[in-house]
């Protein structure tokens, strides 16, 4: 069958299971025609619809304490690193941020990031507020190895966004 005049060209992102993706992302980014704006990074990243990273992130002393602050984080890898990150949450979690699921007595679920652990359980909850449980209010707990950043999130991001988001993450 022959292609018609109307007939587009969906053009594949690549995939992102492994390192040398990060360059073809990065190729792919970079072949953005004009030059990357961090301003307009920092209003994707904050805002509550697009970006949605300041739910869970800080910067610059604005947005939540769930996830890490990446205030530096443009001082501290180049930005394939930064990029494998965004796409791969999963990859690399400091073991401060893995979540916990605890089995409650009340047979409730919670999730959270453990803070510390004496008399009392202390927890950040998904939404930056702690929350303490004693040791008789938990039936069981299982430590995740996985992000509790959305894997595909920057799906939800147009090239030109995430190119902007990650520019401004780099900045400094």
């Amino acid at each position: 069958m022959a292609e018609t005049p109307m007939a587009k060209v969906v053009r594949l992102r690549p995939k992102t299971e492994v390192d040398a993706e990060a360059a073809a992302w990065l190729a792919r980014l970079d072949a953005i025609s004009g030059p990357a704006d961090p301003e307009a990074g920092r209003r994707i990243f904050f805002h509550t619809r697009i970006g949605q990273c300041g739910t869970c992130h800080r910067r610059d002393g604005r947005g939540a304490v769930v996830g890490p602050d990446l205030t530096l984080v443009g001082r501290q890898g180049d930005r394939a690193s930064l990029l494998r990150s965004i796409l791969e949450p999963d990859r690399d979690v400091a073991p401060q941020y893995r979540a916990h699921v605890l089995q409650l007595t009340d047979g409730t679920a919670f999730t959270g990031m453990l803070l510390r652990s004496s008399n009392v359980e202390v927890y950040r909850d998904l939404t930056g507020r702690e929350r303490r449980f004693a040791p008789e209010e938990i039936d069981e707990a299982h430590e995740l190895r996985t992000s509790v950043m959305p894997a595909g999130l920057p799906l939800g991001l147009t090239d030109r966004e995430l190119r902007d988001v990650l520019a401004w993450l780099a900045s400094r």
